[in-house]
C-alpha cells in the first residue's frame, strides 16, 4: 500500500479506506501540533490545514457511500478554533486591538472547546466506519478495504501459529490407568 501525500491532502476526490484515513490524520495532527509551538504562525497555519484536512475527511465520507459536503461537520469547529488561535495570537501582540479581543476570546473558547469535542467524535466514527464493499459514484473499492463477501483476516497478533488440533485428541500419557 502507497499513499501519495499529494493526493491524500490536496485531492478530494475518490476514496480512501481506514487505514490511509488514520495514517493521514495522525500526519496531520502531528504536523498541527509542531505548527502550534512557532505562535506567529499557528493560527494562520490552522486555517491552511483546513483545506488537507477537507481532503481526507471528503474521500473518507466517499468511502462510506456520502458526500463530502458532510465534512464541514468538522471543519466548521476546527475553522473556528484556527480562527481562536489566529485572534488570540493579534491579542497577545498588544496594539489597539487587544482590549477589543480578549472579551471575545474568552467566551469564544468555550464554544470551540465544545465544537472541538464534536469535531473530535466526528473524525473517530469515521475512522471506525466500514467503506461500501462495492463501487460507489466516487470509484472503485479503496485498495485496503476487503472483497465483497470476504472475511477480513484477523489481525496479526491473535492469529496463532502451528498446525490445527484434531478434536478428541489428548496429548501426554494416559491418566487414571492403572500400572
Amino acid at each position: 500500500m502507497t499513499i501519495e501525500p499529494v493526493s491524500l491532502f490536496l485531492r478530494a476526490d475518490g476514496r480512501l479506506g481506514r487505514t490511509p484515513f488514520w495514517i493521514g490524520v495522525a500526519a496531520l495532527v502531528l504536523s498541527g501540533a509542531v505548527l502550534s509551538f512557532v505562535p506567529v504562525i499557528s493560527g494562520a497555519a490552522g486555517l491552511v490545514m483546513l483545506w488537507p484536512w477537507y481532503c481526507l475527511l471528503a474521500k473518507r465520507l466517499h468511502d462510506t457511500g456520502r458526500s463530502g459536503r458532510l465534512a464541514a461537520v468538522a471543519l466548521v469547529p476546527m475553522a473556528l478554533g484556527a480562527a481562536l488561535a489566529l485572534l488570540t495570537t493579534l491579542a497577545l501582540a498588544g496594539g489597539p486591538l487587544t482590549a477589543l479581543l480578549l472579551p471575545v476570546l474568552g467566551l469564544s473558547g468555550m464554544v470551540v472547546v465544545l465544537a472541538s469535542i464534536f469535531a473530535l467524535a466526528f473524525v473517530i466514527w469515521l475512522g471506525l466506519a466500514t467503506g461500501e464493499a462495492s463501487a460507489n459514484r466516487w470509484g472503485a473499492v479503496s485498495t485496503n478495504a476487503a472483497a465483497p463477501g470476504a472475511a477480513s483476516p484477523a489481525p496479526r497478533f491473535i492469529q496463532v501459529a502451528g498446525p490445527p488440533r484434531a478434536r478428541g485428541v489428548v496429548s501426554g500419557p494416559p491418566v487414571g490407568r492403572g500400572a
